[in-house]
């Protein structure tokens, strides 16, 4: 029986990371109709990006705990980022295919 080790399960990680961060780079639009909404957004990703930045700390066993972990990772303060998918009913049932 053939195992696979953890490297090259990270590997396969990454390479999803990196398909998901360049699918919704091609996808996000800075497009906020609501006033209050968009300052809201704004204050929010900012107070994100700084809780990032400050409990960061550049050793690569914990970049790759940031990565890899989904509870505790860096993923769960980007949610917010949704708000910037094109927002019609059809684009959601593409994406999800559920309906």
């Amino acid at each position: 029986m053939a195992y696979i080790k953890i490297a090259q399960l990270q590997l396969l990680q990454i390479a999803g990371i990196g398909l998901f961060v360049y699918a919704s780079l091609n996808i996000l639009k800075y497009k906020i109709k609501n006033s209050y909404l968009n300052v809201l957004f704004t204050a929010l990703m900012l107070w994100s990006l700084g809780i990032i930045g400050r409990g960061i700390t550049f050793d690569f066993n914990y970049i790759k705990e940031l990565l890899f972990d989904a509870g505790y990772g860096i993923f769960p303060f980007l949610t917010p980022l949704f708000l910037l998918f094109p927002q019609n009913f059809a684009y959601y049932r593409k994406l999800f295919g559920s309906l």
